[in-house]
């Protein structure tokens, strides 16, 4: 009896762990595909002229942001709170955490009228993304909780039903 519940508590957990994974590779991509594309509107995120950009005062939750070569902030277009300073600033996507949130984060090259070469960061905060992931953890808890629960009492049932004379 204890060596299938044993066997089923692996099972549970194989299968939680390769759901939570999948969910957040799935999540992670999604993201990585919305910074991507808010990347490629570079147009609208830095006007010219020296207008403030787009108003992202409903969306606060987007960083956009120019950084120069060395990775100190020289613009903000957003009104969410952008670090003074980014290290190991790239053409590539990070994680970055900035007043206790974590946001995904793109930066790339670009030209910009009267600063030259800037890093533009665009980031979008996980906040919503581990949220879920941890609900779906306390789920498959609760739920692995029962099945092994059920799985002890039903194995204790059977052995009492077949030892019995």
């Amino acid at each position: 009896m204890l060596v299938s519940v044993f066997l089923t508590l692996i099972g549970l957990t194989v299968a939680g762990a390769a759901t939570y994974g999948s969910l957040r590779s799935f999540m992670s991509s999604r993201i990585d595909d919305q910074l991507d594309a808010a990347f490629r509107e570079r147009d609208i995120l830095l006007p010219e002229g020296g207008h403030k950009g787009p108003d992202f005062s409903g969306s606060a939750s987007r960083l956009v942001g120019l950084y120069d070569l060395n990775g100190a902030l020289t613009r903000t277009v957003s009104y969410a709170p952008l670090p003074g300073k980014i290290v190991h600033i790239g053409n590539r996507v990070t994680e970055l955490r900035a007043d206790g949130v974590t946001y995904r984060l793109r930066t790339g090259l670009v030209e910009v009228g009267g600063l030259g070469t800037q890093y533009l960061a665009v980031g979008v905060p996980l906040t919503d993304m581990n949220a879920t992931l941890t609900r779906l953890l306390w789920l498959e808890l609760a739920i692995g909780t029962l099945a092994l629960a059920a799985a002890a009492a039903i194995g204790w049932r059977l052995v009492r039903v077949e030892m019995k004379p």
